[in-house]
């Protein structure tokens, strides 16, 4: 024989927090058919357990419980969930042993008599701050095995509101990540600042983690007091790539913060995150959206801190130079109320402004104090029509001479293709034609469309434009040629216009109409840029 009692169970599953005492018992069951047995129950830590009952009787066959109690915990030791301390189960064969008799540690000396010893009890202990120390410990292994035996422990918070995922993702462990989502955390548990895993993540800029959470389901419209999404976090943090996962991930790219009403645009701009701003822009975020406090848009914030950078993208992607705040000024009143450099910001802005208006309207002094300023001559409007452009239009050949001397772009093209040439052809300018070709307009040059500047000057019928292109510097004479010759007898375009055509001028923005009341399909400029 080499036992005297069965213990059930062998592993104690001590469930405890810090500063609160855990129980856990087990069962002795006697083998013996006829004989009674005495058992006692010891330790290596007797200053850190209580045992009820420490020694007892057993009759044949008979069961006893026996309960542990462990004081309460100061600190987890690195050892956890494991226990160093020793336990081991002492029993002895007692003829006529009753159950009430008092026993004495003395029976359990081997002088006296055969004692057999069971050192098989192990200890295991388990909590929230148990699983949170695993996972700050990487301990994956130990890890798993604690909630195996209960996962309902990783949703447990700490004093700042923390479960085991935020511990995990604030230690950058994706591995653990996946544990825990294995083990069905709840993600959308919030810490004492209300954030989120995802929120922590975001911030981090933990993109596999971040990945991971937001394939379980992760919420992307969580938000903490100050109405931060996940998002907001991670423009803060400068995080674009973070940001770029979000935007494709179903996250409102337009969510206003409920503390300062601002966007992420807003966000990215104040804090000068300009890839994160052009990723925002990329994936859809509307560029001249308001803030609640002042009806700021994102270019008035980039023009307050005299942010060039942030201005040419917001106005890369159409932002509107002349919105106005909650106090009725631009972002271009703002800049200068700030005293910004001319260079830095009133280029895109007034300037910029001053420069198109001054060519469309030929008056040279007004382009070249502008240009004296710092406007940028090539600067383009959301149309992508630069001062060269206007001028041809308008065939205000002095300026435009004194825009080519200055080093405008003769070959630049706006949104649909047209060149500076182009547009003298459509409005008939012949000496704008001229002067363009010495300095190195391309007859060939296509709008997009496919309409060549022969194609243009065929189609409104000013025959002699369409031969001076057709002859300058041996051009290729197709198909532009063969219509240039069925129409050679007849008159212009603008000729017949009167006949045809009416110019209602009882708006601020003029137009061209057919008799009919049908806008002009022929001259695409006349219905936008007419003065």
């Amino acid at each position: 024989m080499d036992r005297l009692v069965i213990i059930e169970p062998k592993l104690l599953i001590f469930k405890c927090e810090i500063g609160e005492k855990a129980c856990a018992s087990f069962s002795l069951r006697n083998v013996m058919y006829t004989m009674p047995i005495a058992f006692a129950v010891q330790t290596s830590s007797p200053t850190k357990y209580i045992i009820k009952p420490p020694l007892g009787i057993i009759s044949p066959l008979g069961t006893t419980n026996v309960e542990i109690t462990a004081y309460p915990l100061t600190e987890l030791p690195n050892s956890l969930p494991y226990c160093s301390d020793k336990f081991v189960v002492k029993s002895v064969v007692v003829p006529g042993g009753k159950d009430n008799e008092v026993v004495s540690p003395e029976w359990f000396t081997a002088k006296k008599k055969q004692v057999f010893s069971d050192h098989g009890l192990r200890l295991i202990f388990i909590g929230g701050g148990i699983v949170r120390k695993l996972v700050a410990n990487g301990a994956l292994d130990e890890l798993r095995e604690v909630l195996e035996i209960d996962g309902t422990l990783l949703d447990v918070q700490d004093e700042h509101g923390c479960t085991a995922m935020h511990v995990a993702v604030a230690m950058r462990r994706p591995e653990i990540v996946l544990l825990l989502l294995e083990f069905m955390a709840n993600l959308e548990v919030k810490n004492e600042l209300c954030q989120t895993a995802l929120h922590e993540a975001a911030a981090h800029g933990e993109l596999l983690i971040a990945e991971l959470l937001l394939a379980r389901g992760a919420a992307t419209d969580a938000r903490n007091p100050a109405g931060w999404t996940p998002l907001h976090s991670a423009v803060m943090g400068g995080h674009a790539e973070m940001v770029r996962l979000l935007a494709r991930n179903d996250t409102d790219l337009d969510a206003i913060s409920s503390v300062d009403g601002r966007t992420a645009l807003h966000m990215a701009v104040d804090a000068g995150m300009h890839s994160c701003l052009e990723i925002l822009l990329e994936n859809g975020a509307h560029v001249d959206a308001n803030d609640d406090e002042h009806r700021e848009t994102p270019l008035h914030r980039a023009a307050a801190k005299g942010d060039k950078k942030a201005m040419e993208i917001l106005l890369q992607f159409g932002a509107n130079r002349l919105a106005r705040d909650r106090k009725r000024k631009t972002p271009a009143d703002i800049a200068r109320a700030k005293g910004h450099p001319g260079f830095l910001l009133l280029d895109e802005l007034r300037l910029g402004d001053d420069l198109g208006m001054g060519s469309r309207q030929g008056r040279m002094e007004a382009v070249q104090e502008t240009l004296t300023r710092g406007a940028s001559i090539d600067g383009a409007d959301e149309h992508g029509w630069r001062s060269l452009h206007r001028a041809a239009f308008r065939g205000h050949t002095t300026v435009a001479s004194m825009l080519l001397d200055e080093g405008a772009d003769v070959k630049s093209k706006d949104v649909e293709g047209y060149t500076p040439l182009h547009c003298a052809i459509e409005c008939g300018h012949k000496d704008m034609v001229m002067l363009l070709l010495q300095h190195g307009a391309l007859v060939e040059d296509c709008t997009v469309n496919g309409q060549t500047t022969v194609d243009l000057a065929t189609l409104y019928g000013y025959t002699d434009i369409a031969e001076l292109l057709l002859n300058h510097r041996g051009v290729r004479q197709g198909a532009g040629k063969q219509v240039l010759q069925e129409r050679v007898e007849k008159d212009s375009v603008l000729g017949t216009l009167d006949a045809t055509f009416y110019v209602d001028l009882s708006s601020s923005k003029s137009s061209v109409y057919a008799k009919d009341g049908v806008p002009s399909p022929l001259n695409r400029k006349s219905v936008t840029f007419m003065a």
